[in-house]
């Protein structure tokens, strides 16, 4: 959503420009009026209507409005008092639940649930020497997106790495948690 007010003027021409409205977007509070000149369709005003809702509750959405106060200075002072506060109330007590729909239905990378580990030897023998490597299991249980028909599935991945590669992951995962680090105090 851009900072500044910005309008787009549509013309509807019905039959030789009998029927005309203007229709002002304030991009910045998310709310469309409608000025309606001659005589528009009764299902064209409550389409224009109900896209000018969902861009309201996008909005407050996105932004993640929480308070009363914060979704009410969306709105003009001329705007109906008590339907500026049934609005609030719809759009405050569906919020929540519009804000975790959109983001368990994002298509999103794999989440991890659950990490176990043990570590376990090697052991070979000839009849000349013994030999024992120690190696590291690492068992990972991931949570997949969750999919259009129900709850999310589990997968669980389990690798075995040696002391120098278990070595090098260690390495990587903390320059990875000095770079998280380092952006999250800026």
């Amino acid at each position: 959503i851009k900072a500044h007010y910005h309008q787009i003027f549509l013309k509807w021409l019905r039959s030789k420009a009998d029927c005309q409205y203007i229709l002002v977007t304030n991009v910045t509070s998310g709310i469309e009026w409608i000025n309606v000149h001659y005589n528009i369709s009764f299902i064209f005003i409550h389409l224009q209507l109900l896209t000018a809702f969902h861009m309201l509750s996008h909005h407050v959405v996105y932004q993640n409005l929480t308070s009363p106060e914060q979704v009410l200075s969306l709105f003009p002072e001329s705007f109906h008092s008590n339907l500026k506060n049934l609005i609030t109330k719809i759009l405050l007590e569906n919020s929540v639940t519009w804000r975790n729909e959109a983001l368990s239905s994002q298509i999103s990378l794999p989440k991890l649930v659950d990490l176990e580990w043990r570590v376990d030897m090697k052991t070979a023998s000839d009849s000349l020497s013994r030999m024992a490597v120690p190696t590291c299991l690492l068992q990972m249980k991931l949570q997949d997106t969750p999919c259009i028909s129900g709850s999310p599935s589990e997968s669980t991945v389990t690798m075995e790495l040696s002391k120098e590669t278990l070595d090098t992951m260690i390495d990587g995962l903390g320059r990875i948690r000095d770079q998280l680090s380092a952006v999250a105090r800026k």
